[in-house]
């Protein structure tokens, strides 16, 4: 029987799809309530970028319809869910992340920093402008969305600000995977942090996006993998241990100091914007 929420403070049941984009947004999302059924036994199901519909052109209100459906199953289903969309605001695109609650109820959301030029100039999103940390239980997570990893800032905020494990959906081109594993690694490692990963599967315009799903521990080892069968369920199990374990394994000496904690009371995503300009 699975335990009741709170039972064991540092352990996550964690689920993430990587499922196939259906041709229409109605059966992508009959695919998605298929796929939950098979991870209630998680606490938070992550989903690919774009959850629903990866070559949309438009985007829409958050709250909205999507955001509205996401919320019926995740209580339906009693599972956190992280859903990414393109959001209508009235300051702009975003790439969005919504982040709701096993009863419902929208904790949160996080809008994509780091955008690459397809977002910019195709897309004409804008970025965020909050590495935001939310909290399940007693663990403190991120959310990254797919560019953000291939830099270091952002996931490093949230490491200053008390992130754990970060979750990072994408919808990656198959020939950039390789490179994505290094990087994914690589801010495990220097973070003493957990990523899970996934990103769906489509081809369009010539592109080919491949389906997976990763979870990543603090030492950078890839724990668990999943490719088509979409759904990889993992239990996480005393995270915080872990992670003092490969803290104390590495001696490590660094980064949480004064010098680097400094950067949590400040906005270094603002600095970053004006260097940019």
């Amino acid at each position: 029987m699975r335990p009741a929420i709170g039972d064991v403070m540092t352990d996550l049941r964690i689920a993430a799809l990587c499922y196939r984009y259906a041709g229409r947004r109605c059966d992508t999302l009959k695919t998605i309530d298929r796929l939950l059924h098979r991870a209630e036994s998680a606490d938070i199901v992550l989903l690919p970028e774009d959850s629903a519909e990866p070559n949309g052109t438009t985007g829409e209100p958050v709250p909205g319809a999507f955001t509205e459906w996401l919320q019926n199953r995740a209580a339906f289903h009693g599972v956190t869910l992280i859903a990414n969309l393109m959001e209508e605001a009235e300051e702009g695109r975003f790439s969005t992340c919504c982040i709701i609650g096993h009863t419902g109820a929208m904790m949160g959301k996080y809008r994509k920093i780091q955008l690459s030029y397809s977002d910019r100039c195709h897309r004409g999103l804008i970025p965020g402008g909050e590495a935001s940390v939310f909290k399940w239980n007693r663990i403190r997570f991120g959310v990254a969305v797919c560019y953000d990893t291939w830099y270091p800032e952002v996931i490093r905020l949230q490491a200053l600000r008390g992130a754990q494990i970060v979750f990072a959906p994408f919808k990656e081109e198959s020939r950039f995977l390789s490179r994505a594993r290094t990087l994914i690694s690589a801010r495990a490692i220097e973070n003493l942090m957990w990523m899970v990963c996934c990103g769906g599967g489509s081809s369009s315009q010539g592109l080919s996006y491949q389906p997976f799903a990763w979870v990543v521990s603090p030492s950078g080892e890839m724990v668990s993998e999943q490719g088509n069968g979409e759904v990889l369920i993992y239990h996480l199990k005393d995270i915080e241990k872990t992670r003092k374990e490969e803290k104390a394994l590495k001696n490590w000496n660094r980064p949480f100091d004064a010098l680097f904690s400094s950067m949590a009371r400040k906005d270094p995503l603002e600095e970053m914007r004006q260097i940019e300009k």
